[in-house]
């Protein structure tokens, strides 16, 4: 992966962390805090988009695959459940949790093919 190496993993894994606290802020604000969807299910893309630019980061920073893709369920869950029982104008929804799980397939896929277009030909 010589053509990614201007940027370390130490460093990415830094950034992958502020965008996970960043996230963990959006998934979890109150209720009324949240704007109004301009098309229907728009909260399901931007779950997915927001969980599979979570895991890209967290694999540039040489997470495992596997253990990202179950840290990240996890945290979907959780999520969830978390927002449905603080009380604070926000309900859990499994398709949430089932956008966020696509959204790490996605972004754990299109690591794999980032780093498989960087290696050397040979």
């Amino acid at each position: 992966m010589r053509a990614m190496t201007w940027i370390t993993r130490p460093a990415v894994g830094l950034l992958a962390g502020v965008v996970t606290a960043g996230a963990l802020g959006a998934l979890l604000m109150p209720g009324h805090y949240v704007p109004q969807p301009l098309f229907p299910n728009q909260d399901k893309v931007e779950h997915a988009v927001l969980f599979a630019t979570l895991c890209l980061l967290w694999r540039w920073a040489g997470v495992p695959a596997g253990r990202l893709f179950v840290c990240a369920c996890a945290l979907a869950a959780l999520t969830e459940i978390l927002q449905k029982l603080m009380g604070m104008g926000r309900s859990g929804d499994v398709l949430d949790a089932c956008a966020d799980a696509v959204g790490a397939a996605v972004g754990i896929g299109a690591w794999a093919a980032i780093a498989r277009g960087c290696r050397p030909r040979g």
